[in-house]
Protein backbone atom coordinates (compact mmCIF):
# COMPACT_ATOMS: atom_id res chain seq x y z
CA UNK A 1 0.00 0.00 0.00
CA UNK A 2 1.42 3.38 -1.04
CA UNK A 3 1.34 6.44 1.24
CA UNK A 4 -1.61 8.68 0.49
CA UNK A 5 -2.09 12.42 0.68
CA UNK A 6 -3.81 11.81 4.02
CA UNK A 7 -0.66 10.14 5.37
CA UNK A 8 1.38 13.26 4.72
CA UNK A 9 -1.32 15.52 6.15
CA UNK A 10 -1.30 13.58 9.41
CA UNK A 11 2.49 13.82 9.63
CA UNK A 12 2.44 17.58 8.95
CA UNK A 13 -0.29 18.02 11.57
CA UNK A 14 1.76 16.03 14.09
CA UNK A 15 4.73 18.30 13.40
CA UNK A 16 2.60 21.40 13.99
CA UNK A 17 1.32 19.98 17.30
CA UNK A 18 4.85 18.99 18.41
CA UNK A 19 6.17 22.49 17.71
CA UNK A 20 3.19 24.22 19.35
CA UNK A 21 3.17 22.10 22.51
CA UNK A 22 6.96 21.89 22.75
CA UNK A 23 7.38 25.64 22.27
CA UNK A 24 4.79 26.31 24.97
CA UNK A 25 6.79 24.19 27.43
CA UNK A 26 10.04 25.87 26.39
CA UNK A 27 8.59 29.36 26.92
CA UNK A 28 6.88 28.29 30.16
CA UNK A 29 10.15 27.17 31.73
CA UNK A 30 12.17 30.09 30.39
CA UNK A 31 14.26 28.04 27.97
CA UNK A 32 15.42 29.31 24.61
CA UNK A 33 13.84 28.53 21.25
CA UNK A 34 16.12 27.74 18.33
CA UNK A 35 15.76 28.51 14.65
CA UNK A 36 14.91 24.93 13.75
CA UNK A 37 11.77 24.79 15.88
CA UNK A 38 10.47 27.87 14.11
CA UNK A 39 11.56 26.64 10.67
CA UNK A 40 10.04 23.19 11.14
CA UNK A 41 6.78 24.72 12.36
CA UNK A 42 6.57 27.03 9.35
CA UNK A 43 7.37 24.18 6.95
CA UNK A 44 4.79 21.89 8.54
CA UNK A 45 2.05 24.52 8.64
CA UNK A 46 2.72 25.67 5.07
CA UNK A 47 2.86 22.14 3.68
CA UNK A 48 -0.30 21.14 5.56
CA UNK A 49 -2.19 24.11 4.17
CA UNK A 50 -0.79 23.55 0.68
CA UNK A 51 -1.76 19.88 0.69
CA UNK A 52 -5.44 20.80 0.74
CA UNK A 53 -4.99 22.59 -2.56
CA UNK A 54 -3.89 19.30 -4.14
CA UNK A 55 -6.54 17.04 -5.60
CA UNK A 56 -6.42 13.27 -5.96
CA UNK A 57 -7.36 12.15 -9.47
CA UNK A 58 -9.75 9.21 -9.84
CA UNK A 59 -8.39 6.76 -10.74
CA UNK A 60 -4.95 7.50 -9.35
CA UNK A 61 -2.28 8.19 -11.95
CA UNK A 62 1.38 7.26 -11.76
CA UNK A 63 2.23 10.94 -11.38
CA UNK A 64 -0.14 11.28 -8.40
CA UNK A 65 1.30 8.15 -6.76
CA UNK A 66 4.84 9.51 -7.20
CA UNK A 67 3.72 12.90 -5.79
CA UNK A 68 2.23 11.25 -2.70
CA UNK A 69 5.41 9.25 -2.12
CA UNK A 70 7.66 12.31 -2.39
CA UNK A 71 5.32 14.36 -0.18
CA UNK A 72 5.36 11.62 2.45
CA UNK A 73 9.17 11.64 2.45
CA UNK A 74 9.18 15.39 3.05
CA UNK A 75 6.51 14.99 5.75
CA UNK A 76 8.60 12.44 7.65
CA UNK A 77 11.61 14.76 7.46
CA UNK A 78 9.63 17.75 8.75
CA UNK A 79 7.95 15.76 11.53
CA UNK A 80 11.26 14.51 12.88
CA UNK A 81 12.96 17.85 12.33
CA UNK A 82 10.32 19.31 14.64
CA UNK A 83 10.60 16.47 17.16
CA UNK A 84 14.40 16.50 17.34
CA UNK A 85 14.59 20.30 17.40
CA UNK A 86 12.12 20.50 20.30
CA UNK A 87 13.87 17.79 22.31
CA UNK A 88 17.43 18.94 21.54
CA UNK A 89 17.35 22.19 23.47
CA UNK A 90 19.54 25.18 22.71
CA UNK A 91 22.71 24.14 24.54
CA UNK A 92 25.88 24.12 22.44
CA UNK A 93 28.38 21.35 23.15
CA UNK A 94 32.01 22.48 23.47
CA UNK A 95 33.02 19.16 21.86
CA UNK A 96 32.67 20.58 18.35
CA UNK A 97 35.66 19.11 16.56
CA UNK A 98 33.82 19.06 13.24
CA UNK A 99 33.01 22.79 13.32
CA UNK A 100 36.64 23.54 14.18
CA UNK A 101 37.79 21.32 11.31
CA UNK A 102 35.42 23.05 8.89
CA UNK A 103 36.77 26.43 9.98
CA UNK A 104 40.30 25.13 9.35
CA UNK A 105 39.39 23.93 5.86
CA UNK A 106 37.86 27.28 4.97
CA UNK A 107 41.06 28.99 6.09
CA UNK A 108 43.14 26.68 3.91
CA UNK A 109 44.76 24.35 6.43
CA UNK A 110 44.03 21.07 8.21
CA UNK A 111 45.20 21.76 11.76
CA UNK A 112 42.53 22.93 14.18
CA UNK A 113 42.19 25.17 17.20
CA UNK A 114 41.90 22.44 19.85
CA UNK A 115 41.66 23.55 23.50
CA UNK A 116 44.10 21.38 25.44
CA UNK A 117 41.82 21.06 28.44
CA UNK A 118 38.91 19.15 26.94
CA UNK A 119 39.11 18.37 23.20
CA UNK A 120 40.99 15.21 22.26
CA UNK A 121 43.34 15.64 19.31
CA UNK A 122 46.72 14.66 17.91
CA UNK A 123 49.48 17.12 18.77
CA UNK A 124 52.31 17.28 16.24
CA UNK A 125 54.75 20.02 17.10
CA UNK A 126 52.82 23.26 17.49
CA UNK A 127 49.82 21.98 15.51
CA UNK A 128 46.69 20.16 16.68
CA UNK A 129 44.89 17.75 14.35
CA UNK A 130 41.41 16.24 14.54
CA UNK A 131 41.18 12.50 15.20
CA UNK A 132 38.02 11.73 13.24
CA UNK A 133 37.41 11.51 9.46
CA UNK A 134 36.64 14.82 7.75
CA UNK A 135 33.29 14.15 6.02
CA UNK A 136 31.10 15.90 8.65
CA UNK A 137 33.45 18.90 8.47
CA UNK A 138 33.06 19.04 4.68
CA UNK A 139 29.27 18.95 5.08
CA UNK A 140 29.47 21.73 7.66
CA UNK A 141 31.56 24.05 5.50
CA UNK A 142 28.62 25.98 3.92
CA UNK A 143 27.26 26.73 7.39
CA UNK A 144 30.66 27.62 8.80
CA UNK A 145 31.23 29.95 5.83
CA UNK A 146 28.24 31.95 7.13
CA UNK A 147 28.45 31.64 10.92
CA UNK A 148 32.07 30.67 11.52
CA UNK A 149 32.80 29.30 15.00
CA UNK A 150 29.29 30.33 16.05
CA UNK A 151 27.89 27.49 13.92
CA UNK A 152 25.67 25.33 16.11
CA UNK A 153 26.83 21.74 15.58
CA UNK A 154 23.79 20.48 17.50
CA UNK A 155 21.39 22.04 15.03
CA UNK A 156 23.32 20.52 12.14
CA UNK A 157 23.07 17.16 13.87
CA UNK A 158 19.30 17.59 14.13
CA UNK A 159 19.16 18.13 10.35
CA UNK A 160 21.21 14.96 9.81
CA UNK A 161 19.04 12.97 12.23
CA UNK A 162 15.79 14.03 10.56
CA UNK A 163 17.32 13.22 7.18
CA UNK A 164 18.23 9.74 8.42
CA UNK A 165 14.66 9.01 9.48
CA UNK A 166 13.35 10.20 6.11
CA UNK A 167 15.90 7.96 4.39
CA UNK A 168 14.73 5.01 6.52
CA UNK A 169 11.18 5.74 5.34
CA UNK A 170 12.37 5.70 1.73
CA UNK A 171 14.24 2.43 2.26
CA UNK A 172 11.17 0.76 3.77
CA UNK A 173 9.24 1.88 0.71
CA UNK A 174 11.85 0.31 -1.56
CA UNK A 175 11.44 -2.91 0.44
CA UNK A 176 7.68 -2.73 -0.28
CA UNK A 177 6.75 -2.87 3.39
CA UNK A 178 3.02 -2.36 4.03
CA UNK A 179 2.06 1.19 4.98
CA UNK A 180 1.12 0.50 8.62
CA UNK A 181 4.33 -1.44 9.22
CA UNK A 182 6.30 1.25 7.39
CA UNK A 183 4.91 3.93 9.69
CA UNK A 184 5.58 1.96 12.88
CA UNK A 185 9.06 0.88 11.84
CA UNK A 186 9.95 4.48 10.96
CA UNK A 187 8.68 5.67 14.34
CA UNK A 188 10.68 2.94 16.06
CA UNK A 189 13.82 3.87 14.14
CA UNK A 190 13.47 7.57 14.91
CA UNK A 191 12.22 7.41 18.50
CA UNK A 192 13.17 4.06 20.04
CA UNK A 193 16.74 3.47 18.86
CA UNK A 194 20.00 5.15 19.80
CA UNK A 195 19.53 7.44 16.78
CA UNK A 196 17.49 9.87 18.89
CA UNK A 197 20.06 10.29 21.66
CA UNK A 198 23.03 10.29 19.28
CA UNK A 199 21.34 13.05 17.25
CA UNK A 200 20.81 15.17 20.34
CA UNK A 201 24.31 14.70 21.79
CA UNK A 202 25.78 16.24 18.62
CA UNK A 203 29.36 16.12 19.79
CA UNK A 204 32.75 15.12 18.41
CA UNK A 205 31.94 11.41 18.51
CA UNK A 206 28.22 11.20 17.68
CA UNK A 207 28.06 13.47 14.63
CA UNK A 208 30.42 11.28 12.54
CA UNK A 209 28.29 8.29 13.52
CA UNK A 210 25.14 10.04 12.32
CA UNK A 211 26.69 10.93 8.97
CA UNK A 212 27.81 7.32 8.62
CA UNK A 213 24.19 6.22 9.00
CA UNK A 214 23.17 8.72 6.31
CA UNK A 215 25.42 7.18 3.70
CA UNK A 216 24.69 3.63 4.82
CA UNK A 217 21.00 4.28 4.20
CA UNK A 218 21.74 5.94 0.85
CA UNK A 219 23.73 2.86 -0.19
CA UNK A 220 20.86 0.55 0.79
CA UNK A 221 18.28 2.72 -0.98
CA UNK A 222 20.36 2.61 -4.15
CA UNK A 223 20.94 -1.14 -3.75
CA UNK A 224 17.21 -1.84 -3.55
CA UNK A 225 16.46 0.67 -6.30
CA UNK A 226 18.41 1.19 -9.50
CA UNK A 227 21.43 -0.60 -7.94
CA UNK A 228 23.97 1.38 -9.95
CA UNK A 229 27.39 0.02 -8.94
CA UNK A 230 29.16 3.39 -8.87
CA UNK A 231 26.57 5.03 -6.63
CA UNK A 232 26.41 2.04 -4.28
CA UNK A 233 30.20 2.01 -4.02
CA UNK A 234 30.50 5.75 -3.38
CA UNK A 235 27.81 5.76 -0.67
CA UNK A 236 29.21 2.63 0.99
CA UNK A 237 32.74 4.05 0.92
CA UNK A 238 31.62 7.34 2.44
CA UNK A 239 29.78 5.51 5.21
CA UNK A 240 32.78 3.37 6.05
CA UNK A 241 35.20 6.26 6.52
CA UNK A 242 33.08 7.47 9.43
CA UNK A 243 33.76 5.99 12.87
CA UNK A 244 30.44 4.24 13.47
CA UNK A 245 32.05 1.72 15.78
CA UNK A 246 32.04 1.34 19.53
CA UNK A 247 34.06 2.79 22.38
CA UNK A 248 34.03 -0.01 24.92
CA UNK A 249 36.20 1.84 27.38
CA UNK A 250 33.70 4.69 27.61
CA UNK A 251 30.67 2.42 27.67
CA UNK A 252 29.29 3.80 24.41
CA UNK A 253 27.62 1.93 21.56
CA UNK A 254 26.74 2.98 18.06
CA UNK A 255 24.00 1.98 15.65
CA UNK A 256 26.16 -0.98 14.65
CA UNK A 257 25.86 -2.53 18.06
CA UNK A 258 27.86 -3.02 21.24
Amino acid sequence: MRPTLATSRVLFAVAVVVVAVGSAFIVRFGWQLTRLEVISGILALGALAGSFAVADPVPMTDAAIKRDEMLSQFAVFVAFLAFYAITAGSDVSPFNEQVRQAVAFIHGHTYIDAPQSFLEHAQIGPYSYALHPPLPAFLLMPFVAIWGMDTNQAMFSVLIGATNVALAWILLGRLEVKLNARIWLTLFFGCRTILWSETLFANTWTLPEMTAVTFELLALIELFGAARPLQVGVYAALSEVQPAGVEIGKGRCSLRGC
